[in-house]
């Protein structure tokens, strides 16, 4: 084992690397949301630099139960510019797409 980390959500269910591999991309999938870390910034990963909040109405009581929509983060991918990311969303039947900076993330 070379290390682990929190990943700041719940439920992780799919990671990708930026097209550079600077960043890691996370998509939690009772939470709804996407945790980006910056690989570079130490050889450890330690905490997310970005959250983003897939949008929709949120009920924690309701989390990741059937039927119920409300954002759950599926999956995750960098377009191959690297200038977005798009993301699954499996509560909502949709995929929401979001600016993304290969530099700062």
């Amino acid at each position: 084992r070379i290390g682990a980390c929190d990943t700041g959500g719940m439920q992780a269910a799919h990671a990708t690397f930026s097209r550079t591999g600077k960043f890691l991309l996370v998509a939690h999938y009772v939470s709804g949301h996407v945790s980006i870390f910056d690989t570079e910034k130490s050889d450890r990963i330690a905490r997310a630099s970005a959250v983003i909040e897939l949008p929709g109405p949120r009920d924690p009581q309701n989390y990741g139960r059937f039927g119920v929509e409300t954002p759950l983060a599926h999956g995750v991918t960098v377009a191959p510019s690297g200038r977005y990311f798009t993301v699954c969303d499996a509560g909502q039947d949709r995929l929401w797409t979001f600016a993304f900076d290969e530099r700062t993330g």
